[in-house]
């Protein structure tokens, strides 16, 4: 859920600290599923 509400917040109104925290989410996260979907927010393309 939190990832779709910074797909809505948009990146460029995201703080330092929520990119940092989002890379590092990249990363660990265990869901394959919501590891692509980071992935995507971050590049700014369409979740899934």
């Amino acid at each position: 859920m939190a990832i779709k509400v910074l797909d809505k917040w948009k990146k460029e109104n995201w703080s330092t600290e929520i990119e940092k925290e989002i890379r590092h989410l990249s990363e660990v996260e265990p869901n394959n599923n919501t590891k692509e979907n980071i992935k995507r927010l971050l590049n700014g393309q369409e979740l899934k």
